[in-house]
C-alpha cells in the first residue's frame, strides 16, 4: 500500500480547449512546461520520458508519465497520472483530470512532514496555477 501523507485538488475549471486537444497536448510530458507558472517552478529541464522543476526552492520533482487513460467519447472524461522519481522516501502523484471540457489538478503523495508543513500552501498554489493554465490554454 502506498504511504501517504497529503492529497490537495484544485477546482474543477471550464477549459478553452476540448478534452481531446488537451489530453493529446499534456501525453508529451514536454507540453507539460508550457503551462507550469514560471514564477513558481525553476530549473525546469526535459528529456523524452521525464520533465525536471524545482518548486520555489523546496523540492526538485522529476516526472514522468505513468499511466494514460484517454479521452472517451462516451462519457467525455480523460485522465493523465504524472509520478515523481522516488527522491529518498518521498514521492509525488500528478493527476490531470479532464471531463466534459473541465479540468481538475490533484497532486497526492508524501513528504516528510517538516517539508510538508513548509511546502503545503505553496503545492496547493502551485496546483491551482498550473490548473488556471491550463483552462487559459489553446494548444
Amino acid at each position: 500500500m502506498e504511504n501517504r501523507n497529503f492529497e490537495i485538488h484544485s477546482e474543477w475549471l471550464q477549459c478553452r480547449a476540448d478534452t481531446q486537444q488537451l489530453f493529446e497536448f499534456l501525453s508529451n510530458i514536454q507540453n507539460l512546461e508550457s503551462i507550469l507558472p514560471k514564477d513558481k517552478v525553476n530549473s525546469i529541464q526535459s528529456t523524452n520520458n521525464t520533465l525536471s522543476f524545482q518548486i520555489e526552492n523546496i523540492i526538485t520533482l522529476t516526472l514522468f508519465i505513468h499511466q494514460l487513460k484517454p479521452f472517451s467519447s462516451d462519457n467525455h472524461q480523460a485522465n493523465i497520472e504524472y509520478l515523481s522519481k522516488p527522491f529518498g522516501n518521498y514521492h509525488l502523484r500528478l493527476n490531470v483530470h479532464f471531463n466534459n471540457n473541465q479540468s481538475q489538478i490533484v497532486l497526492s503523495g508524501y513528504l516528510n512532514p517538516f517539508v510538508l508543513s513548509i511546502a503545503k500552501k505553496k503545492l496547493i498554489h502551485l496546483i491551482n496555477r498550473i490548473n488556471q493554465e491550463l483552462s487559459v490554454f489553446k494548444p
